[in-house]
């Protein structure tokens, strides 16, 4: 029989480096993880429990800076590979003694950073600093990830303990603020059961693994990441990591798949700097965010927060051309907006 299996590890693991993430990524988080509905709620929200959990070390940036992709290196390296493990081995300690290995650790970051880089190319620029400084400047890195890389990969040990030390002592943090709030994650478990997560699963996306028969859900739960709703399936049981407000995030995810709203869309146009996207974009076809950099003096954080806020509301569209995202108006739903429009005109 198909069953709910509760885990700790996983969630917390998980908000352990989002917490880092919202400190380095604040923008790009505030513009892709709020409900629309309660936004200023959301953001007050994350922007306290960056203060709650401060100092960071600025050393610490390229651990958890995210490429335009949306992920970060010690999710990338550190959490997703492993979630074939999450109902077994997957834990802190086992995190930490990864970690300690900072050769491996090492490879990994060339690898994340320069993905385009063969087996041999990686073992080649962790023994040359020359061959690695060349590749850093190629790189269409912002500057102060570059300076980042330089300095890392010149002395990386420090800066490797002092990321195993700020994960220790967030993780004290973390711990004590899960106890505090140990009745909200009781709350999520006793109103939960397989069919319901089932069907909010299926609102999102279509999984095959409903068909077999016994099959296990691991569940867990995000204190800090509140909106989260995330499923990540391998070759094991497959985990969901939940936010203590993820039925609003579904409320809100359904709510955008069927009909435009016209508060949202004024609220979003109510930027006249959206609209002169907008505008660009009807006059080009399709823009990056260098072409918003460049022709509306924006800088890349200011084009990244504006053009995902429009991407949640469905009013533009994205595609990829290598490495390059390129954004479009969204005709579709700009149509639906009309015809909510039409029956004031009509009337």
């Amino acid at each position: 029989m198909s069953d709910l299996k509760m885990m700790k590890e996983p969630g917390f693991i998980y908000d352990l480096f989002y917490i880092f993430s919202l400190y380095f990524n604040m923008d790009y988080h505030l513009a892709h993880d709020l409900i629309f509905e309660k936004s200023e709620e959301d953001a007050a929200f994350f922007k306290e429990s960056v203060r709650n959990f401060s100092p960071f070390s600025d050393d610490l940036a390229l651990f958890f800076h995210l490429k335009k992709n949306g992920r970060c290196f010690m999710t990338s390296c550190y959490f997703t590979p492993y979630r074939d493990t999450f109902a077994a081995d997957y834990s802190f300690d086992f995190l930490l003694n990864r970690l300690s290995d900072s050769d491996e650790l090492i490879e990994k970051l060339i690898d994340f950073y320069f993905p385009e880089q063969s087996r041999e190319d990686i073992l080649h620029c962790r023994n040359s600093l020359i061959e690695l400084g060349k590749r850093i400047d190629e790189s269409d890195y912002e500057e102060r990830i570059k300076r980042k890389l330089y300095s890392f990969f010149v002395n990386p040990k420090p800066v490797i303990q002092k990321l195993i030390y700020e994960l220790m002592s967030k993780k004290i943090l973390l711990e004590e603020y899960y106890e505090k709030n140990y009745s909200v994650i009781l709350n999520i478990r006793n109103g939960m059961s397989f069919d319901s997560l089932k069907a909010d699963l299926q609102s999102f996306r279509d999984v095959e693994f409903w068909e077999e028969e016994n099959q296990n859900i691991g569940v867990s739960v995000c204190l800090i990441n509140k909106n989260c709703f995330n499923l990540l399936c391998g070759k094991g049981c497959p985990t969901v990591l939940l936010g203590y407000d993820y039925k609003e995030s579904i409320a809100s995810y359904r709510a955008q798949k069927e009909t435009p709203s016209l508060k949202e869309f004024g609220d979003v146009l109510t930027e006249q700097n959206r609209i002169d996207i907008l505008n660009l974009m009807l006059e080009r076809g399709e823009v990056t965010i260098k072409d918003l950099e460049r022709l509306l003096n924006f800088t890349g954080s200011t084009a990244y927060y504006h053009l995902t806020m429009m991407q949640r509301l469905r009013m533009v569209k994205t595609r990829n051309c290598g490495r390059t995202v390129l954004y479009s108006i969204n005709k579709p739903y700009f149509e639906s907006v009309v015809g909510l429009l039409s029956q004031y005109y009509n009337a």
